[in-house]
């Protein structure tokens, strides 16, 4: 959790604990920082080690720098605090050739093995696709 975050758009730093959050001639900074982040730019708040070039133990375990403002709870009172953005990743219609010879080399291997092997298998929830799927019977 942090106290402060980078604002991309206006090249300034927010300070989370400070009612007019350091910059009393923006009034509308807190509605446009608390929006929810499907309605403004993923990038608009960046975690400030990230924008200083130290290092943030959020993003070296598994984190974006992107920062994302949501109302804390500590004891009676609901602090303002900036939490770091999962990675995402946005699948396309195109794979890799590096990704269509990994699945082509496990299918071919497995099969070497004795081993059943499909490409392209759906998951139960038919939301997602398994690159390969290797299957062994039980001896």
């Amino acid at each position: 959790m942090a106290n402060g975050v980078w604002h991309t758009g206006y090249g300034i730093e927010i300070n989370l604990s400070l009612p007019d959050l350091g910059h009393p001639y923006r009034p509308d900074l807190l509605r446009e920082i608390t929006a929810r982040v499907s309605e403004r730019d993923p990038q608009l708040l960046e975690c400030l080690a990230h924008h200083d070039k130290r290092e943030c133990l959020s993003e070296s375990g598994g984190k974006s720098p992107w920062m994302f403002i949501r109302r804390g709870r500590v004891g009676g009172r609901r602090p303002l605090v900036a939490s770091h953005l999962p990675l995402t990743h946005k699948a396309t219609p195109q794979e890799s050739a590096q990704h269509k010879a990994a699945k082509e080399r496990v299918v071919a291997t497995a099969g070497r093995y004795g081993l059943d092997a499909e490409a392209e298998v759906p998951v139960a929830n038919r939301r997602s696709v398994s690159g390969a799927v290797v299957t062994a019977l039980p001896d």
